[in-house]
């Protein structure tokens, strides 16, 4: 019996967003439901492999995308680049430029904090949020929040 790798029918593709290009990765059948993983710092979409083949074998189109300064993302130098509005801008279009209109968004650490910006700015683009290893940024007091959202 031969065994599959675990990265056997992941698609590569540069997403040109409008504002940046994202680097992502995608398993499954793109007319089931969307699911994003958003990576950590300093991760990067493969800490997510068992997850992609999990869930794109449960019935949905995996998209695990490596974030702005990541692999072949866009990685402006200026730290003005990455405030969480231009970061989850990124995912929504991301969104856009796919099949789906909303997407099951799930981050860990940073890419947490992406998914509670995106579900508190951008709700149209989200179906279900899942936060991984990230606190309330309400519970970090003024310079967390005033940090999240500069």
């Amino acid at each position: 019996m031969k065994r599959m790798s675990v990265t056997e029918n992941i698609t590569r593709r540069i997403v040109d967003t409008g504002q940046s290009h994202i680097e992502a990765y995608f398993k499954g059948n793109p007319e089931n439901p969307l699911i994003i993983f958003l990576h950590g710092f300093p991760e990067y979409w493969k800490v997510w492999i068992k997850q992609i083949t999990y869930f794109a074998d449960a019935g949905y189109y995996v998209c695990a995308p490596n974030q702005r300064g990541y692999g072949h993302s866009s990685a402006p130098t200026s730290r003005r680049h990455y405030s969480l509005d231009k970061l989850s801008r990124d995912i929504t279009g991301l969104i856009e430029q796919l099949p789906h209109d909303k997407a099951v968004v799930i981050g860990h650490d940073w890419g947490g904090g992406v998914v509670y910006h995106l579900a508190t700015r951008y709700p149209q683009y989200i179906s279900h949020a899942v936060i991984l290893n990230m606190p309330i940024p309400i519970s970090g007091g003024p310079t967390f929040s005033r940090n999240l959202s500069n």
